[in-house]
């Protein structure tokens, strides 16, 4: 919030008011940087009313080098308050601006995050309603089909859910004998017995 008690959310501030927000002309609060739009908008309604403490009690004095903020009792618990809010903020849903960044991110796990009884597009649904199927669906089958792929290059990797493989096999980014031969390489239910001893569907 500036001297004016105008109020806006940004990522960081520029260079050129890195002084200003240093002399408590403009004053910060941090929050999570995965909150969305909605979240931020209920953020800003619920502090409104301790915002509006803060500007009341938020003046620029000379300090005899530079001009300066300073905050009166009651604005300082105001600010107090506020920061209190803001760091205990967390998002509602996850929000998904890029698809591919979340899924690839420590935030996803392929293994834990996908319950067993939902499909891909009640997932996806389920994760986020601000992202299409084809965008984040998309990106979590790419992630599927590279821990499918990336399970050969460490034993020590756990073989993938059923559901997730079935999900693979339905929009085509693995074939029929792909998972054949995946489920009898880690001894997975679906192998008939023959088929595990001569090597073939």
């Amino acid at each position: 919030m500036n001297e004016d008690g105008e109020v806006y959310v940004d990522t960081h501030p520029c260079v050129e008011q890195l002084s200003v927000v240093a002399l408590a002309r403009t004053l910060t609060w941090p929050i999570r940087r995965d909150l969305c739009g909605g979240d931020i908008n209920d953020l800003l309604q619920r502090i409104k009313p301790l915002l509006e403490v803060v500007h009341r009690g938020h003046t620029i004095e000379w300090n005899g080098t530079n001009a300066a903020g300073q905050l009166t009792d009651q604005a300082m618990e105001a600010c107090e308050e506020i920061d209190s809010i803001c760091d205990a903020c967390e998002p509602s849903h996850v929000c998904v601006q890029h698809a591919d960044d979340f899924v690839k991110s420590e935030a996803f796990d392929i293994y834990s995050d996908w319950p067993s009884h939902l499909s891909l597009e009640e997932f996806v649904h389920k994760m986020t309603d601000d992202c299409v199927l084809g965008e984040l669906g998309d990106a979590i089958l790419e992630d599927a089909k590279a821990a499918f792929e990336g399970v050969y290059l460490d034993p020590e990797d756990e073989p993938l859910p059923d559901h997730v493989l079935a999900a693979l096999l339905e929009n085509e980014y693995i074939s029929e004998e792909e998972l054949r031969q995946y489920k009898e390489d880690f001894d997975l239910p679906g192998v008939a017995e023959d088929d595990r001893a001569s090597g073939t569907a």
